[in-house]
């Protein structure tokens, strides 16, 4: 079955250009295979005070490309992903666009993570 996954971007508009720029841009990270690592650190020492009322908070670093913050569970490399479209957008407020992906692989769900199982996004964001 298809695996749909969405995120809400913080931009007022998205153009074509950015669009291809976008899938592109993951598409690369994909060959890549970069690997996947996680650190913890105390959340009082970590930069954004929003995060500072946890214990400790999971560092995501996806080797090379990206490091944040995150708790959901992650693939081990970007390989993993497989095959990588855009599908669409949407505008949800004044500043934040929505945008839907189809992955051949759950884009958080690590294969062997028993606890992941597949997710489909719903048919709005």
């Amino acid at each position: 079955s298809e695996d749909n996954e969405y995120y809400d971007l913080d931009v007022a508009e998205i153009s074509p250009r950015d669009w291809q720029e976008l899938q592109d841009y993951i598409n690369e990270a994909i060959r890549k295979d970069a690997p996947v690592h996680f650190h913890y650190v105390k959340g009082s020492d970590y930069p954004d005070p929003e995060y500072r009322k946890f214990e400790t908070v999971r560092i995501v670093e996806i080797e090379g490309l990206d490091e944040q913050p995150c708790g959901t569970p992650h693939l081990n490399h970007t390989g993993e992903i497989g095959s990588f479209v855009l599908l669409d957008w949407e505008h949800r407020s004044k500043s934040t666009r929505c945008v839907r992906m189809f992955s051949s692989t759950p884009l958080h769900a690590s294969p062997s993570s028993a606890s992941a199982t597949p997710w489909r996004a719903p048919s709005t964001c």
